[in-house]
């Protein structure tokens, strides 16, 4: 067993925020999705985030929704349940920190 202490045990215990305008911008939509308390199908969240994203261009849309949800599936805000759908980890009453 590793132990960890100073800053990189707080690094290792805090899940981060959204970083990115377009992550911001995916979570926020999501927070207030109808389907937020019953969890998103793969291609439910892909469409709710591609919807979200309507400054950028339809051209570059898809992609750019794409990577925004795997860095927010990559930093635990978002994760999929046993039964496969995409759920919010943080609840709409207690948002994740702002970034630093």
């Amino acid at each position: 067993v590793k132990v960890i202490s100073g800053a990189a045990a707080v690094a290792a215990t805090t899940q981060l925020a959204p970083i990115g305008g377009n992550q911001r911008t995916i979570y926020e939509v999501l927070k207030g999705h109808p389907k937020v308390s019953v969890g998103f199908s793969q291609k439910e969240l892909t469409d709710a985030a591609k919807a979200a994203l309507t400054d950028v261009s339809s051209k570059h849309r898809a992609s750019r929704a794409k990577d925004a949800l795997e860095r927010l599936i990559s930093c635990g805000l978002i994760t999929k349940s046993e039964g496969g759908k995409f759920l919010l980890s943080q609840s709409p009453d207690h948002p994740p920190p702002a970034p630093l």
